[in-house]
């Protein structure tokens, strides 16, 4: 009964990080086939979201708002998902906006561009030490 329960528990762990290893293949395909049809563009800080963050010590935290012109001369603008205690300077700072030619709504400002894909490989990569790491200590305890 004792294997049975062994085998459960490293089974789900394995395919819970075979899951997270294909999430993070599938965005990092994603995101280098954006930055394969995307162009460089200047935009600047045009805004700033503030936001309460637990991760800083319950501390605002703000997160650019920046517009951009697309080929046709029309503005646009995006909001990063990045964001820190100490850019409440940033208002109308030049930065670079990836997009791809004709679409505006792609718009991504560069500095957002691995994000995800970093994430969730980082989460993949604590998982697989995580299981490794049990594995061994089952294995030297018996």
């Amino acid at each position: 009964m004792e294997l049975i329960i062994e085998i459960i528990i490293f089974g789900g762990l394995a395919l819970v990080d075979l899951a997270l290893w294909v999430l993070a293949a599938f965005l990092w395909v994603r995101q280098l086939r954006f930055l394969r049809r995307s162009v460089r563009v200047e935009g600047r800080v045009v805004g700033l979201r503030q936001s309460i963050s637990g991760d800083h010590g319950g501390h605002a935290v703000y997160h650019p708002r920046v517009a951009f012109h697309d080929e046709q001369g029309r503005r646009h603008e995006v909001s990063s998902t990045a964001g820190g205690p100490d850019w409440d300077d940033m208002l109308d700072t030049p930065v670079d906006v990836l997009v791809i030619p004709g679409k505006p709504e792609s718009a991504m400002v560069e500095f957002d561009k691995m994000r995800a894909a970093g994430i969730v490989s980082i989460i993949a990569l604590g998982v697989s030490l995580a299981t490794g790491f049990l594995l061994l200590l089952r294995m030297a305890a018996g």
